[in-house]
């Protein structure tokens, strides 16, 4: 039995030697990424990089034709050999990853990029301003934000004119029941966007995407986001108290910090008030 977990060891010790003498040898200014983050998986393809995109997490599904690519694992426990085995030049990696699971890509000799922007849509654009310094896609990356501001700006222009008294409330919940109440809260990226879209966000008196039912109750918003697999239910479903709108809205689009965070905006100004956008 020794004996076999001694050859499994020497044989995963060649391998991980083969592929770092391979990444050495790998022709100058090819770009392999393999990126351990959904939103920034969306960042390289949005900025014409999805053919040079290695590997990814299991959690990384848009656009849609990016789960061709080779999954690495989960966002917090990534696979380390499999990643070197791929010969990136580049790892992208989230504040989500283990320290130790980062670490462990450091010393393989990787070149690991761990980006964690603020919570806020001047964090969105910095994260996509990064990546695009780090893949030498400025140009694209300048775009892609010119893009997403003029969308925001857009609705700002429809929203900011309703009066406080049509002002609507909402909340985007994240999950509920036994294990607490998840909501975009006040101090999140998400929670900006329910303001700038013109909502008005019945959490943001919470705290790390958390809040009470009481407050929840107390609030009972107009708007009751909920990721799309949870659209036939109703409000009382969540809460027996509760008695606004269910509206089920892409959970990824809008949870995801990044490139489509100008369509988040859009959407939930478009749910809270139809008859600006018509």
């Amino acid at each position: 039995m020794r004996r076999s977990i001694l050859l499994l060891s020497l044989l995963l010790t060649s391998l991980l030697l083969f592929a770092q003498g391979d990444l050495e040898s790998a022709p100058k200014g090819e770009l392999r990424i393999v990126s351990i983050a959904p939103n920034m998986t969306e960042i390289v393809s949005a900025l014409g990089l999805e053919a040079e995109l290695v590997g990814r997490s299991d959690y990384c599904n848009y656009p849609e034709s990016v789960e061709s690519v080779e999954s690495i694992g989960t966002i917090m426990e990534p696979n380390i050999e499999r990643i070197i085995l791929l010969r990136p030049t580049l790892v992208l990696v989230s504040e989500l990853t283990a320290p130790t699971h980062v670490k462990s890509l450091e010393k393989s000799g990787l070149n690991v990029h761990q980006i964690v922007p603020a919570e806020s849509l001047e964090g969105t654009y910095q994260l996509i301003e990064e990546i695009g310094e780090l893949t030498e896609r400025q140009m694209e990356a300048e775009e892609r934000i010119s893009e997403m501001k003029e969308r925001i700006e857009s609705v700002r222009e429809k929203v900011e004119g309703i009066p406080e008294c049509e002002r609507k409330s909402c909340v985007f919940l994240i999950s509920w029941g036994k294990g607490g109440t998840w909501a975009a809260t006040g101090d999140t990226y998400l929670g900006e966007l329910i303001e700038v879209a013109g909502g008005i966000n019945a959490a943001r008196e919470g705290s790390f995407w958390s809040i009470s039912n009481e407050l929840l109750v107390r609030e009972n918003p107009d708007i009751i986001f909920v990721p799309e697999e949870a659209a036939s239910l109703k409000s009382s479903d969540i809460l027996p108290a509760l008695t606004g709108k269910v509206v089920p809205i892409d959970g990824d689009m809008a949870e995801r910090q990044g490139i489509r965070s100008a369509d988040a905006v859009a959407i939930i100004a478009e749910s809270l008030y139809p008859e600006y956008f018509r």
